[in-house]
């Protein structure tokens, strides 16, 4: 339906709760999240690192990363082709990272649009063979992933034990978040929206195909293409409006 949640492979759905307009799981006071800590917030293990990115005072020729010295875009932390100029792929920067197990990347307020191509294929970033990472809003902050050309939002392929959180993805193209071959991704307080796409080309607000063991909380998808909202029903009038549906809590797995 409209509210774009996809599929395919071995992934499957379950969970429970009263059903009322189209929720399940917790209710909106066991998601409402705790107010920001003071100070520098950082929940990467000893072992690991955090990363900031401000959409509005970053940099990401001169920033390293740092929370004084943040990236303006997701250029330097998302997984490249291995070679540049196959099918359009966007060389990797000189000042990228390669993202350990434990590490942390928080973006800040801003309209986050900028898009890359990997080996034909465009989003504004895509994780490939990581484990053990964490994408999250800043506490207390609204990033919004919005991409500036046809893209998906957030690609997460063949990688294991990842964590998407408290991220708004709009006017994304396919699809705003596809997790791929992925075991135990985590994903919460999320709000999706108003994706598009070409038709019977598997569009959806969130997309999960290959992954088992994977969580959505506390979540949001409205707004995403729905074949019926391109039409008239039976009464004549215009289906398009909004119609949403709240993930409260929902297991995608195989068949557990």
């Amino acid at each position: 339906g409209s509210a774009g949640v996809g599929g395919g492979g071995s992934s499957g759905a379950s969970g429970s709760g009263n059903g009322a307009g189209g929720e399940i799981g917790p209710g909106a006071s066991e998601c409402q999240l705790p107010a920001p800590p003071s100070g520098v917030v950082c929940d990467a293990p000893s072992s690991a690192r955090c990363y900031y990115i401000d959409a509005g005072a970053g940099e990401d020729a001169t920033g390293d990363g740092s929370f004084d010295e943040p990236w303006r875009t997701l250029a330097n932390v998302v997984t490249y082709y291995g070679s540049p100029g196959e099918n359009g792929s966007t060389p990797k920067p000189g000042g990228a990272v390669d993202l350990k197990t434990g590490d942390v990347v928080y973006l800040f307020d801003g309209t986050y649009g900028d898009v890359y191509n990997y080996q034909g294929y465009l989003q504004v970033a895509r994780f490939r063979a990581v484990s053990g990472i964490t994408l999250a809003a800043y506490p207390g902050e609204n990033p919004i992933i919005v991409p500036s050309a046809q893209a998906q939002g957030i690609v997460v392929s063949q990688s294991e034990d990842v964590e998407i959180s408290g991220i708004e993805i709009a006017g994304a193209w396919q699809s705003g978040l596809r997790i791929e071959e992925t075991d135990d991704a985590r994903v919460s307080h999320v709000r999706i929206h108003d994706t598009d796409g070409v038709d019977n080309d598997n569009i959806a607000g969130l997309y999960v195909v290959g992954a088992s063991g994977m969580d959505v909380a506390c979540s949001e998808l409205f707004d995403n293409y729905d074949t019926i909202d391109r039409m008239l029903d039976f009464s004549g009038r215009h289906n398009g409006e909004r119609r949403p549906q709240r993930a409260g809590r929902a297991r995608v797995g195989d068949d557990r």
